[in-house]
C-alpha cells in the first residue's frame, strides 16, 4: 500500500449478502505522476452494509495505465468475484480477473 495515496473512489459495488464487494482506485494529491505507477492504485474489497469498514482486502494493484484506466465488476456471486478494466481512453490494456473470497 502507499500511504500517499489521498484520493479515493468506490468505482463498484455488489451485494454480497448483508456486505458488498467493492471496486476501488486510489490516487496522490494532485494526481500528477512521479515516476511510479503506486502513486495510483486499484483494490478488491469486501465491506460491511455501511461502507464504512473493511472487512477483507482481496486485491491491490498498481494502475497498468496512469490515470487513464477504468476498472469494474463484471460478475459476481456470494463466494466469488471477477473484475474487469481497460484504458479509459482506448480500451486497451484490458484485464480481468477472478477472486475467490478468502476461507476464514
Amino acid at each position: 500500500m502507499n500511504p500517499r495515496i489521498q484520493d479515493i473512489q468506490i468505482l463498484d459495488s455488489k451485494r454480497k449478502h448483508s456486505d458488498y464487494w467493492i471496486v476501488a482506485r486510489g490516487i496522490v494529491e494532485g494526481s500528477e505522476f512521479n515516476g511510479s505507477f503506486e502513486d495510483e492504485l486499484f483494490g478488491v474489497f469486501i465491506v460491511n452494509g455501511r461502507f464504512d469498514s473493511v472487512m477483507t482486502v482481496i486485491d491491490m494493484m498498481p494502475t497498468p495505465r496512469w490515470n487513464d484506466y477504468e476498472m469494474w465488476i463484471s460478475d459476481h456471486e456470494l463466494t466469488n468475484v471477477t473484475v474487469s478494466g481497460h484504458g479509459a481512453t482506448y480500451e486497451d490494456q484490458p484485464l480481468e480477473k477472478t477472486y475467490q473470497e478468502p476461507k476464514n
